[in-house]
């Protein structure tokens, strides 16, 4: 239930991250000409030319126009040749239908008017629009936007915005025209054009001034900008080229130093240690000794390590087969008491407890909460004494550099994409994330730390490598622990052989149990048969309440500064 959920959400997600043009129609446009004509009454007339190659079947095309404020837009017609199309205007956006099958290239004439979009002065009148804008999410090839006056002007002044800055050609007719190769999705760009009032004589007069200096010195103004834009990305990017070098050897250094000090510290636990004793120094508990070693992991099997070890160390006792009574708390660390308190005074009866309690436990929906709890009140508690060991340094000061080290990259993960530099945004984004995760989470551990996990790992290994017919040559204890840590962590070699060596245990101990009424249960290899029992309980509690092996619960459209704007095309 709890991973369709997830599977659920992440699919979710997925969709939510598709941008909707892969939703739509595929189609690339392969030639772009926008003809705009003004005229003598102040009116301006464009006719578009899109070539759209499909690669899908369609029903047409889409054109978003958003006019200014004042300013409107009349009279939109589309046609394929000599033939009108249909036309819907729907929120800004126009849909011009034309059915047609996949690969198939089709060429829309598009023509409309706008209306008060030319400013007439005493001396200049001026016109400015962005054709398309920022909202465009198509990419044009062969973009070509050609301004033609009703007569021949005396003086043309031109200059472009953005993508359109420096593209501008003014031809001896007075025709004004912009050329780009490719205009991409995104892209924005404004054209500003003034020319002869002379021109116009049918408009309306704007206002009684001349306008002629301050439209140059707007020029001028975007031209000063772009080259304070172009300092600013020449200044980032030297310092791209400083910082990103300089950093990535910071980082390398910080993994250099975390892989020299694990060495060091293991060189000196060997050093110190040179021959372990046959079993591990009871520097912490199993139980939190699979925690440490099992990378923070407690598994369902490690409810029923956790209960042998209290049987083993003489807390508990088993009266009869899934069936314990609690002997003592004397003497119990914390997370042994809370795991106490959770199995026989809240799922068993205060002094008792029995798989079937437990089952009986999980049944009940209701209990669900308490049960959580309690769970995570333990894993805390076996948590709490690997902290309280000193077994991991926390390294504080060097996390606290490389925090230093993140918070200097942070102020270029906005100035780098700002000055159009992308790649050094990529690699600065990728520091400052390894910055930051190392600041979070790095840390060694301690000598005692590495002995730990040493100790433990030697037990294990040694413990594997010993047939089965030779454990009982071990220590009756020693075996004990080697079992019930094998248990708690899972180890593949054990669990490999377990069901197995169980069932063997079972008939062993049926016969037993019919000669003797009874089987031993001071008998090591019964916490083979004892564990299966327990684990399989308690296995079937988390997945009732939805816990996981780790102890994690499922609860926890506008213009450009011109005159007015086209967003974008489409099809659909």
């Amino acid at each position: 239930m709890h991973k369709k959920l997830v599977f659920i959400i992440m699919i979710a997600i997925f969709l939510l991250l598709i941008p909707t043009q892969t939703l739509a129609v595929d189609f690339t446009i392969t030639n772009s000409e926008i003809d705009v004509h003004l005229q003598e009454n102040g009116e301006i007339h464009v006719e578009e030319h899109f070539t759209y190659t499909f690669e899908d079947d369609f029903n047409g095309m889409t054109r978003e126009l958003f006019p200014a404020i004042n300013t409107t837009i009349h009279d939109f017609t589309a046609f394929e040749q000599n033939n009108q199309l249909n036309v819907e205007l729907k929120d800004g956006q126009y849909y011009i239908y034309r059915e047609g099958k996949e690969n198939e290239t089709v060429t829309f004439t598009l023509s409309y008017s706008i209306h008060h979009a030319l400013k007439v002065y005493e001396d200049l009148a001026t016109f400015a629009w962005s054709f398309h804008d920022s909202n465009n999410n198509t990419d044009f090839a062969n973009y070509i936007i050609s301004i033609y006056p009703p007569g021949e002007p005396k003086e043309v002044y031109t200059y472009g915005t953005d993508t359109l800055f420096n593209q501008e050609q003014i031809h001896q007719n007075g025709v004004v025209s912009y050329h780009l190769n490719e205009l991409r999705a995104g892209d924005d760009g404004s054209v500003y054009l003034a020319m002869d009032a002379d021109l116009f004589s049918d408009a309306p007069m704007t206002a009684h001034a001349t306008i002629k200096d301050s439209f140059l010195a707007d020029q001028q103004e975007v031209i000063v900008a772009v080259e304070k834009a172009e300092q600013r990305k020449e200044q980032y990017a030297f310092i791209g080229k400083l910082l990103i070098p300089l950093m990535t050897v910071l980082a390398a250094g910080l993994i250099i130093r975390a892989v020299l000090i694990k060495k060091r510290n293991i060189a000196a636990m060997k050093y110190q240690y040179a021959k372990t004793e046959d079993h591990p120094k009871k520097i912490i508990s199993i139980p939190a000794a699979i925690f440490y070693t099992n990378y923070g992991q407690l598994p369902p099997e490690a409810i029923s390590a956790a209960l042998l070890d209290l049987v083993r160390q003489g807390y508990v006792k088993e009266e009869e087969r899934g069936h314990f009574t609690l002997q003592t708390k004397d003497g119990m660390n914390k997370h042994e008491q809370t795991f106490t308190y959770w199995l026989f005074n809240t799922i068993g009866q205060g002094d008792s407890f029995s798989v079937k309690d437990m089952d009986k436990y999980a049944k009940n929906k209701k209990n669900r909460e308490t049960y959580m709890n309690q769970y995570h009140s333990w894993i805390n508690a076996v948590k709490m004494e690997t902290k309280e060991a000193n077994l991991v340094d926390s390294q504080k000061m060097t996390r606290i550099f490389s925090l230093i080290l993140m918070l200097i990259n942070v102020p270029f993960l906005f100035f780098f994409p700002l000055n159009g530099l992308i790649a050094e945004f990529v690699f600065t984004l990728i520091l400052a994330l390894f910055f930051l995760l190392f600041s979070c989470f790095y840390s060694t551990k301690t000598l005692l730390g590495e002995e730990v996990i040493y100790e433990w790992q030697a037990f294990q290994k040694s413990f594997n490598q010993t047939p089965q017919q030779d454990w009982t040559q071990w220590d009756p204890d020693k075996l004990k622990q080697a079992i019930i840590y094998s248990l708690g962590t899972k180890n593949k070699h054990f669990m490999k052989d377990h069901d197995k060596l169980v069932e063997s245990f079972k008939n062993q101990a049926n016969v037993t149990a019919t000669n003797h009424n009874v089987y031993s249960h001071a008998d090591p290899l019964s916490y083979l048969y004892l564990g299966a029992i327990i684990s399989q309980s308690t296995r079937n509690s988390n997945q009732a309440f939805y816990i996981t092996d780790s102890g994690s619960s499922s609860h926890s459209s506008s213009g450009s500064g011109a005159g007015g704007s086209g967003g974008g095309n489409g099809a659909f």
